[in-house]
């Protein structure tokens, strides 16, 4: 890879392309897509998902490699619904359990010998790996901090056909990793002022998409202050517009 832009661009890429395949796997699934707890499902597979593309590409450095696993965990961790769901055992999910037995049957295979896989479980089980690569941490932590963010799990009023949606619209962030990083900022206070319809959420991202792509070169001093400025120091003024203005003229007050 020539330069760090274009790693994490090809990164974000495929971590978005692997995100959409997590979605349809489930759209396709009569049994998860309709379950009462149907977030829980969703974010505790998802979790998965990113455990495996992260651990995978530390290790190898090879995005397409960390790809390859972080699909082959989606098809394990459908897998495992449809049995725990067919068995009658949904009341018993965890967590934990879950990402074990998407690890035991994707990451494991990189290794040859029981004492590593016991080592990797152990890390596993920690909540820590040893990584020197921070850069690639970094990126991977942001990606992931905003995919929560962006899916908006706090909503309860969302069904899974909305999340389903919200997957395929990350196509609409061109595979610009800064794009979707400077849209990060506003999703997350938005969301802890008010509570959103969809779509509401909706014609938010759809307008801090299309005025940040505009912003090329956009001035990212204070940019998070003047945000938090705004919604707090000026909080009538975000209520009267989040209540009565177009999702264009709030995310315009927003950013301008």
């Amino acid at each position: 890879m020539s330069n760090i832009k274009e790693f994490t661009n090809e990164f974000f890429a495929k971590y978005v392309s692997t995100i959409r395949e997590y979605f349809d796997t489930m759209s396709k699934s009569e049994t998860t897509k309709n379950l009462a707890n149907v977030k829980t499902t969703l974010l505790i597979g998802l979790n998965a998902v990113h455990r495996v593309f992260e651990f995978v590409l530390l290790k190898t450095k090879h995005i397409d490699t960390a790809c390859y696993y972080a699909q082959q965990s989606i098809d394990y961790y459908s897998q495992y619904m449809e049995q725990i769901c067919t068995a009658d055992l949904l009341s018993t999910l965890n967590h934990t359990d879950a990402v074990r037995f998407v690890y035991k049957k994707t990451v494991c295979e990189i290794y040859d010998n029981d004492e590593t896989t016991k080592a990797i479980l152990s890390a596993f089980g920690d909540g820590n790996v040893n990584i020197e690569e921070k850069e690639i941490r970094n990126i991977s932590d942001t990606i992931y901090r905003f995919i929560n963010a962006y899916f908006y799990w706090d909503n309860d009023v969302f069904n899974f056909e909305n999340r389903y949606y919200l997957a395929k619209f990350l196509d609409n962030y061109d595979n610009n990793y800064e794009l979707f990083k400077n849209v990060l900022p506003y999703v997350e206070a938005l969301q802890s002022r008010s509570e959103m319809s969809f779509e509401k959420y909706e014609e938010i991202l759809k307008e801090l998409n299309k005025i940040m792509k505009k912003q090329k070169n956009a001035v990212e001093v204070n940019k998070n202050e003047l945000l938090l400025m705004k919604l707090y120091g000026e909080s009538d003024t975000f209520q009267n517009k989040f209540n009565d203005s177009t999702a264009k003229d709030l995310v315009k007050w927003l950013i301008v």
